[in-house]
């Protein structure tokens, strides 16, 4: 079942961190105490909340003096100073996390799938379930010969 992510009030810590409770809930119930997620989760994460993710790292991204602190005097706290730019091309990003790594702090954003995406998606899902050939025979009648021509088409 699809729910749809949707922005929250962003309350960073002392260090700089934040992340959605919604989506941090789910990380919880669907990877635990694991280090990261695999591929498939992630493509699940998507899924789940039929959105696109788009991360953004501290070091290529925040002001000199900033990544400094960070970096080079080893402030924890310099993260609270970095206000990380959203992601470039269209859509309405929205923060989801500002988090540590093992290379260091990033922040990931999210933004609802294009619609048009979700129903070429679901569509795709359904060719090849093998439920279109026995939608078009069973309603229309339709010989093999033109199902197989309206699946190339589609």
């Amino acid at each position: 079942m699809i729910k749809q992510l949707e922005p929250a009030e962003i309350i960073r810590d002392q260090y700089g961190f934040w992340t959605h409770p919604v989506f941090s809930k789910y990380l919880e119930c669907v990877i635990g105490d694991s280090e990261g997620m695999t591929g498939e989760q992630f493509e699940e994460l998507k899924l789940h909340f039929n959105v696109d993710f788009s991360k953004v790292e501290m070091e290529f991204d925040a002001p000199e003096d900033v990544a400094e602190r960070y970096w080079d005097q080893e402030e924890l706290e310099a993260v609270a100073y970095w206000n990380p730019s959203k992601p470039k091309g269209d859509g309405d990003w929205f923060l989801v996390s500002i988090n540590d790594t093992e290379d260091g702090p990033v922040a990931w954003w999210a933004k609802p799938k294009n619609t048009i995406d979700k129903q070429v998606n679901l569509m795709d899902q359904f060719i090849e379930s093998g439920e279109f050939d026995k939608t078009l025979n069973d309603f229309f009648g339709l010989p093999e010969s033109v199902v197989q021509s309206l699946k190339e088409v589609s």
